[in-house]
């Protein structure tokens, strides 16, 4: 994207702001007709942020906007901000360019622009940057920028710094979501980029704000196979010792095995899953996966309401605070669906209803209200297993696949799918 003093410049000489997507079109013309050159809507629409950015601009069309406004190239128009920045002792100066204080955010936006048309990340600049405005909301917006930046230059050295990055993982000052959607920029990357994640395996594996932020926290299920799977068994390396870490590693070692249909490791990773003693102080997420991958091994364990792993759902699904009741409840249900485990299913998920009551969502948090929707698959599921076809439907109606989550998109989705095919034939 712009950065906001050179979109204002844009602006300005268009003689209108650019609010809307369809403003790009009248842009468009408004270029062509000024430097008698074409530029590309589409390329418009990302550049002022109304579409997704996925590649970096050419050269050639930053050229062209530089020269709308009036420069001789992108280079010149960089250079100028770059003069004017280092004139603070003019009042008029400091009046007409607010953009330029040193305390001020649209700094990111301008390095953005630096590192684009450099084609280099200055990785001194940018740990200056963080310490200027480490404390500030924007800077992950800017971070999340960079990787991608750094991603296309094959910028090795600066994707292992992310994740020490000074004052950017402070708990008390920045939400928890920050950190989970830097680490899922990371992921999503490194989806498209498996060289690169070769290069950075042992270096975020081994780093501790990698290993929770990036590794625990955006568990790309969908790429098990692939680049999250070698950095998972990176990870155990690094993390080992506790039981829930154990539990994190083995489930998901399960789970890929599952995923490539090879029953004998399924049933040696069960083995070890086994194993583990399971206590209140082990995350909600890997206790869910461990009562369905047991119950899905064990086959001949219909449902008994004296059975361990009853008992266990009740602790961490109906005994905890809501978000994370239904957090536990939706990932035990996952597995109880791939499996087929019907009975336990069922029983689960009238428990749930009979506990929080049938309301679709609960919370405001955006994590939960994803979970919530997510969760409406085995919801309608299970009343379609009742008989209560329509019901059933009633739920299904209410599933936004928007919101699925992108590390397990695809898998949703195959749920999805499966259940609505099976109400269509009822």
């Amino acid at each position: 994207m712009l950065s906001p003093s050179i979109r204002n410049k844009i602006e300005n000489q268009f003689g209108s702001s650019i609010a809307y997507s369809k403003d790009c079109e009248a842009l468009a013309k408004s270029i062509e007709k000024a430097c008698n050159e074409k530029i590309s809507i589409t390329t418009l629409k990302r550049l002022f942020g109304f579409a997704k950015d996925v590649e970096q601009p050419r050269l050639y069309t930053l050229n062209l906007l530089a020269s709308y406004i009036g420069h001789k190239d992108w280079s010149s128009l960089l250079a100028n901000i770059e003069n004017t920045e280092n004139l603070f002792g003019s009042s008029a100066i400091k009046e007409n360019v607010k953009w330029i204080s040193p305390n001020n955010i649209h700094l990111l936006h301008h390095q953005i622009s630096v590192s684009l048309i450099s084609e280099k990340i200055d990785i001194k600049k940018t740990i200056s940057l963080c310490k200027q405005f480490g404390k500030q909301p924007e800077i992950f917006s800017f971070i999340n920028e960079m990787i991608g930046i750094a991603a296309r230059q094959k910028n090795i050295l600066f994707l292992k710094r992310v994740f020490n990055l000074p004052l950017l993982f402070n708990e008390t000052v920045h939400s928890s979501l920050e950190f989970y959607y830097l680490g899922q920029t990371m992921g999503l990357m490194l989806r498209s980029h498996p060289d690169i994640a070769e290069e950075l395996i042992e270096s975020l594996a081994s780093s501790k704000n990698a290993q929770q932020y990036f590794i625990e926290w955006f568990v790309d299920e969908d790429y098990l196979q692939g680049y999250y799977g070698k950095f998972l068994d990176a990870y155990s390396r690094f993390k080992h010792v506790k039981a829930q870490d154990k539990l994190f590693y083995f489930s998901l070692k399960y789970k890929q095995a599952a995923q490539e249909g090879n029953s004998i490791h399924c049933i040696n990773w069960y083995k070890k899953i086994k194993k583990i003693n399971i206590t209140t102080g082990i995350h909600h997420i890997p206790v869910a996966r461990y009562t369905g991958i047991c119950l899905s091994e064990e086959t001949s364990h219909r449902f008994d309401p004296t059975s361990t792993y009853y008992k266990i759902i009740h602790e961490f699904g109906y005994a905890n605070d809501y978000e994370s009741s239904v957090g536990f409840i939706f990932y035990l249900c996952r597995e109880l669906f791939r499996s087929q485990c019907k009975d336990w299913l069922v029983q689960v998920i009238t428990d749930f209803e009979n506990q929080h009551g049938k309301k679709i969502t609960k919370s405001s948090r955006h994590w939960v209200i994803k979970i919530e929707n997510q969760l409406l698959i085995y919801k309608a599921y299970s009343y379609y297993l009742l008989g209560e076809s329509k019901k059933a439907r009633q739920y299904f109606s209410k599933i936004d696949s928007n919101l699925f989550d992108p590390f397990m998109y695809q898998q949703m989705y195959n749920d999805y799918i499966n259940v609505s095919e099976k109400l269509k034939s009822n």
